[in-house]
């Protein structure tokens, strides 16, 4: 390579192309129908603005964004987290009762939380807000808990 020459010499210039197929709908349209991007080949998404606004539209109606996040975090799955519901009859593992609180943003019924041991990352199960809290106010000191329940004991809650 002489001082003079330029790598667009010796690989010559990418042209941005015109159109592009997306890989979600496999569909060829115009580049200007996909969103822009900080990355990738030429700055464009891979998939197109709609399929971007179908996927988007479902992940938010299924209010799974969030949620996905703080499962992702644990290692456990939307489906895993499923049939974590499921074998647990939809029903705190601690209280036996379902989750009681609405959601603030989707106003929905709120998901179980998954509880897990902090210092391993194993989850241990699914748990309402309110006994999830409780546990975690305790600091998850299995002492602490039965001095809670002695306590509730001797002063006449049962």
């Amino acid at each position: 390579m002489s001082s003079n020459s330029t790598v667009s010499d010796l690989f010559g210039d990418a042209v941005a192309p015109t159109h592009k197929t997306c890989t979600k709908c496999g569909r060829e349209k115009p580049v200007d129908h996909f969103p822009s991007r900080k990355h990738g080949r030429f700055h464009r998404s891979a998939w197109c603005k709609h399929c971007h606004r179908d996927h988007n539209r479902d992940v938010h109606a299924k209010g799974y964004r969030a949620a996905w996040n703080r499962l992702k975090r644990l290692g456990l799955t939307p489906e895993a987290y499923q049939l974590m519901v499921t074998a647990q009859n939809n029903l705190c593992a601690i209280c036996g009762k379902p989750e009681n609180r609405i959601h603030h943003r989707t106003k929905k019924l709120a998901d179980l939380c998954v509880d897990h041991d902090h210092e391993t990352g194993l989850i241990r199960g699914l748990l309402c807000r309110d006994c999830n809290v409780g546990i975690g106010n305790l600091g998850d000191d299995p002492a602490r808990l039965r001095a809670a329940v002695a306590y509730l004991a001797a002063h006449g809650k049962h």
